[in-house]
């Protein structure tokens, strides 16, 4: 039991330390036209008031091109480029009832757009733990 009310200790004092609000944004499709060629999206926001959102963990890593690794060739071409993940924690009393995220939504803070990569249940579904990478190169959505 004490280790429990230190867990809860710790998430509240995080959420005070770097609690903000944030937006998880689901596209559903909701008609298909195959004639046409056009899907009909529907776009739900869903506002956050308070979720911890943790420092970047910040990492270099490093791609070889496809023809090295396909063909066992020589090296070719390779690139360094920095990962920014960040870690997130929303306690379930900030989401809607029943409310469920998935690997297809995404987030929004800071007018940056940050896709989904892993989720986790913590506390017996008190909080849902998720890391979260910036997408570079696409704006959120309006």
């Amino acid at each position: 039991m004490s280790q429990l009310r230190m867990i809860r200790q710790t998430i509240y004092a995080l959420n005070r330390e770097y609690g903000r609000a944030i937006v998880i944004v689901r596209h559903t499709v909701t008609e298909r036209d195959f004639t046409e060629g056009c899907l009909e999206i529907e776009t739900d926001k869903t506002k956050i008031r308070r979720a911890i959102v943790l420092p970047s963990a910040g990492q270099r890593d490093f791609d070889y091109d496809l023809s090295f690794i396909a063909a066992n060739k020589n090296f070719t071409y390779g690139a360094l480029f920095e990962k920014s993940a960040r870690p997130i924690i929303i306690e379930s009393k900030y989401l809607p009832k029943d409310y469920v995220i998935d690997h297809e939504s995404h987030v929004e803070f800071d007018s940056k757009r940050w896709e989904i990569k892993k989720i986790e249940t913590i506390l017996e579904g008190r909080a849902i733990g998720l890391m979260v990478q910036e997408v570079q190169s696409e704006a959120p959505t309006p």
